[in-house]
């Protein structure tokens, strides 16, 4: 009954699957094979739960959480419509978020970092604060791009924390890119996120020695398109294949593409 109250919250897009090993237990099949397994099996049931993150419901509580635990410690009005709060004070929470989306532990988003982007998606500065202030409204778009970008890293997980730093410039905005890029060798490029909701983006240098930008689009894990095209692939099968992308940039070394 837990369980079925539980999917009721959205049939379309459940809160969580439930899987049997690796199988998904279908909704209409959760109490036949509930009953199913726990009696024909001997060592106990080996039932998993796999929460969806990205669900409306989770994406709120998510959203509340962080902001209400910076307002009690800013002491500020969690109910005000007019409140704003500092990346300062939202920072902590953010990073446990991150750890509990992306399963990393080992390293994080610096503060600078998630700035640049904080401020892309409207935050603002005030005279009297060096870091930017947000409302709750504008909080909730800036978690939509948040949330994003820890899949995003999710997926990038066996590279993200190498002590050669292959990522080094995942936090670059466009023009930062483009001039650490300026003096390697053509195929060198940059993996970054982009300032939309799901963006992954790869500067490179061509042939020509000109600059260039390649949008990826996230549509699941470790699935993205390549700009308009509808066709979706797994992110290393898509950069692999890519002549023109030889070199990993960071500031020491270049890591060749394997």
């Amino acid at each position: 009954n837990y369980i079925n109250k539980m999917y009721q919250f959205d049939k379309n897009e459940p809160i969580f699957k439930l899987y049997n090993g690796d199988k998904c237990i279908k909704e209409s099949d959760y109490q036949h094979d509930l009953f199913r397994i726990i009696n024909n099996n001997k060592h106990g049931p080996i039932i998993t739960f796999q929460i969806n993150d990205q669900h409306p419901m989770m994406t709120e509580h998510s959203i509340q959480n962080i902001w209400n635990r910076a307002c009690i410690n800013r002491k500020v009005n969690i109910h005000h419509e007019n409140t704003k709060l500092n990346l300062k004070d939202l920072y902590p929470n953010l990073i446990a978020e991150f750890k509990r989306l992306t399963q990393v532990e080992t390293r994080e988003p610096t503060l600078q970092q998630i700035e640049y982007f904080f401020v892309r998606i409207g935050g603002i500065y005030t005279s009297n604060e060096s870091l930017p202030f947000i409302t709750h409204s504008t909080f909730i778009k800036f978690y939509s791009w948040y949330s994003s970008m820890c899949g995003i890293i999710k997926d990038l997980g066996s590279i993200y924390d190498r002590k050669e730093d292959p990522l080094i410039g995942l936090f670059f905005g466009r023009i930062t890119a483009s001039d650490a890029l300026q003096y390697k060798p053509e195929g060198t490029f940059i993996l970054r996120l982009a300032s939309q909701n799901n963006g992954l983006a790869i500067t490179y240098k061509n042939p020509n020695g000109k600059i260039q930008h390649i949008l990826l689009t996230r549509i699941s894990n470790e699935t993205y398109k390549v700009g308009k095209l509808d066709k979706a692939t797994l992110l290393f099968s898509l950069i692999r294949p890519w002549d023109k992308l030889k070199y990993l940039y960071t500031p020491n070394k270049l890591i060749r593409k394997k």
